[in-house]
């Protein structure tokens, strides 16, 4: 008899079971895409990677302007897996109100494990 799962497949279900054969599984899975954030608060999500292959993740902040995003690394490089946990603080409290973007980048031998991931944020006046 077939049992069906009692919780969706979601992201966050998914990065807690990396593929042997992926170098690492990583996405942010708080805030939100699009979400208006201010404060200061934790970037959630997994970084999940075999530190003997892979050397580091680090936290991007993207800074519109213009045509252009100027990228800042937030906080350090991590060279600890994190699964379902704080990859970085945002301290949106030091920023001006506007749309910006966060990145989760994995490096291995100094290049992009995959394609960043990515996602808009919008910082509000905190309260």
């Amino acid at each position: 008899m077939p049992i069906l799962p009692s919780q969706a497949c979601d992201e966050e279900l998914l990065a807690q079971v990396r593929d042997p054969n992926a170098l690492a599984v990583w996405r942010i899975t708080d805030p939100k895409a699009e979400e208006e954030v201010s404060g200061v608060l934790p970037i959630l999500g997994t970084a999940d990677f075999d530190p003997a292959v892979v050397q580091f993740y680090k936290i991007e902040l993207g800074i519109p302007d213009g045509e252009n995003v100027n990228w800042v690394t937030l906080g350090d490089i991590h060279t600890v897996p994190v699964i379902n946990g704080t990859l970085e603080m945002l301290h949106a409290e030091a920023l001006p109100p506007g749309p910006y973007l966060l990145r989760l980048i994995v490096i291995r031998d100094s290049n992009y494990v995959g394609e960043p991931h990515t996602i808009p944020i919008v910082i509000i006046p905190g309260s």
